[in-house]
C-alpha cells in the first residue's frame, strides 16, 4: 500500500492547506497508509508552502522521496517571516509533482513555481467530501431574472480578487 507522509510544522487548523488535509484524508481512507515518519513514506505532501520547514522538505529529498506540493495562491510573505514566496518557489524547484488546488491557480502561479513546464502537475479540486461540496445540491429558486451575488470573503486583494 502507498505510504504517505502529510507534512505539517504549523500549530494551526484553519486555512486552505490544513482544509485540504482533511478532506485528501476521507477521500483516500482504505486506499492508502497515512504515516507519521517521513522516512516511512512513499510520498512527502506538501499541502501548503507555508506549513513546512526548508530542511525538512531538503531532508526528504536527499532522502529519496518523492515530494508532492500542493499550490492554492501566493502566500504572503508578510505573514509568513518573509519567506512565504520563496519557500513557494524554492519546494516547486524540488517537487516531482505540482497539485494545483484550480484552474484558476494554475493560470494565476503556474508561470512562477514552474515556468519552463517540466514538472508533472495536475488540478484537484478541494471538493472531496461532497458532503460539503455538492455539485448537484440544493439549487435556489429563481424568479426568472438574472440573479447576482457578490461576495466579498477577504479584504486581502492578493487572496480575492474582484
Amino acid at each position: 500500500m502507498l505510504k504517505i507522509y502529510l507534512a505539517n510544522e504549523s500549530k494551526q487548523t484553519l486555512g486552505g492547506g490544513f482544509t485540504f488535509l482533511r478532506n485528501l484524508k476521507k477521500g483516500l481512507a482504505g486506499q492508502v497508509e497515512f504515516v507519521d515518519n517521513p522516512e516511512a513514506c512513499d510520498i512527502y505532501f506538501i499541502s501548503g508552502a507555508t506549513m513546512v520547514t526548508r530542511p525538512d522538505v531538503e531532508a526528504a529529498k536527499e532522502m529519496g522521496k518523492k515530494i508532492v506540493l500542493r499550490v492554492d495562491n501566493i502566500p504572503r510573505n508578510s505573514r509568513n517571516r518573509n519567506t512565504g514566496t520563496s519557500r513557494l518557489y524554492d519546494f516547486a524547484q524540488i517537487a516531482d509533482v505540482i497539485i494545483y488546488q484550480s484552474e484558476w491557480a494554475r493560470d494565476f502561479i503556474g508561470w512562477f513555481v514552474d515556468p519552463f513546464k517540466k514538472k508533472k502537475e495536475a488540478v484537484i479540486l478541494n471538493g472531496v467530501d461532497e458532503n460539503i461540496f455538492t455539485p448537484d445540491g440544493p439549487k435556489m429558486e429563481k424568479d426568472g431574472d438574472l440573479q447576482y451575488l457578490y461576495v466579498r470573503y477577504n479584504r486581502d486583494e492578493t487572496k480575492r480578487w474582484d
